[in-house]
């Protein structure tokens, strides 16, 4: 038989929505996570290897020990589903416009029923020229994304999970492709502080890290128990030019820095510090099929600044780092809602 190779572009990722702890769930179609530019599947048999003394230099047997699996992928998103997983849930009921936008609400803990997080199947294909190759992973739960930004490229998005388990077939799904397009930056705005006060960014990454902790017993199997949640950060990275605007609805870099600081032109000293929100508006235009997306967190701080003026390098960048302690509570609802979404 001749040899047979599987080109990256053949392979596929889908998932689906468990019903218990890694069981049910069927694959769809329709179930993407964007337009995957690639994926890791990384594997760990934790074998142990096992000597005593007077055994001699060499390592006399090995024996099992617990088995570890994850996926780590990188896209370009069409759509913010897949990130409620990380999150809590998609509202139910959303007709997904302007005046009843698509939201994932807060949730804190794995379950199944309406107010857990659920595990998903995972399905990683491969179409091969005579054998296709399928691999199937269950109790899968998602430990952090990011999703990144900047001037002229789209939206792109890195998402890392950790499964319980996953195996081999030859039988995959057929795969079809999403039809929305790709998010682009063709208008928007990110606001800083309840007001108007507009920042003019180059770039941003947002990352959300909310690890799913595997139980492991003894006088067990090797494989992990149902996945328990810990504690919800959210990280965030601002890039601008560097620039003095005096007009009202505009933030420059000189505000910016007393933000920075706490305080005007010297950083504060003493006494309690109150954070601001961040709203990151996506706009691509008004045509039938843009999409408007809000990204949006309060208690927000920054941490760091950073800023390198160079002999040729033009305008300055400056460089933010910080954090939000929780998303932004929605007014209506009264949920946490960091990220909502519509279609025009």
């Amino acid at each position: 038989m001749a040899r047979e190779y599987y080109d990256g572009r053949d392979h596929y990722i889908l998932y689906a929505e468990e019903t218990a702890f890694a069981t049910g769930g069927t694959i769809s179609t329709s179930n993407h996570m964007g337009r995957v530019q690639s994926l890791t599947v990384d594997a760990n048999n934790n074998l142990i290897r096992s000597q005593g003394l007077g055994e001699g230099a060499n390592a006399q047997n090995a024996t099992l020990g617990n088995f570890d699996c994850s996926i780590t992928v990188n896209t370009k998103p069409v759509d913010l589903n897949i990130f409620q997983y990380a999150v809590g849930e998609r509202a139910t009921g959303t007709a997904g416009t302007s005046g009843d936008p698509h939201e994932v609400n807060e949730l804190d803990q794995h379950g199944y029923t309406s107010t857990f997080i659920p595990t998903l199947k995972v399905e990683v294909g491969a179409k091969g020229i005579t054998t296709n190759q399928a691999y199937t992973f269950v109790g899968v739960a998602m430990n952090s994304w990011e999703l990144s930004g900047s001037v002229g490229e789209d939206l792109t998005a890195t998402i890392n999970m950790a499964a319980k388990a996953f195996s081999r077939g030859t039988s995959i799904t057929t795969y079809v492709a999403p039809t929305d397009k790709t998010i682009n930056f063709a208008g928007g705005s990110v606001l800083w502080d309840s007001g108007s006060d507009v920042l003019s960014l180059t770039n941003f990454s947002i990352t959300c890290d909310f690890p799913s902790i595997y139980p492991r017993e003894l006088f067990s199997d090797r494989l992990a128990k149902q996945p328990t949640k810990t504690v919800r950060r959210y990280d965030w990275t601002l890039t601008m030019n560097k620039h003095l605007d005096a007009g009202s609805n505009i933030m420059s870099s000189t505000e910016l820095l007393d933000e920075f600081f706490l305080a005007s032109n010297s950083p504060i000293d003493n006494g309690a510090i109150t954070g601001k929100q961040l709203r990151i508006r996506i706009d691509e235009g008004s045509a039938t099929g843009d999409r408007d997306i809000y990204i949006e967190f309060e208690n927000s701080f920054i941490n760091n600044w950073s800023e390198n003026p160079t002999l040729e390098a033009g305008v300055t960048s400056i460089t933010v780092t910080g954090f939000s302690l929780a998303e932004l509570t929605d007014s209506g609802s009264g949920e946490n809602v960091p990220l909502r979404w519509f279609t025009n």
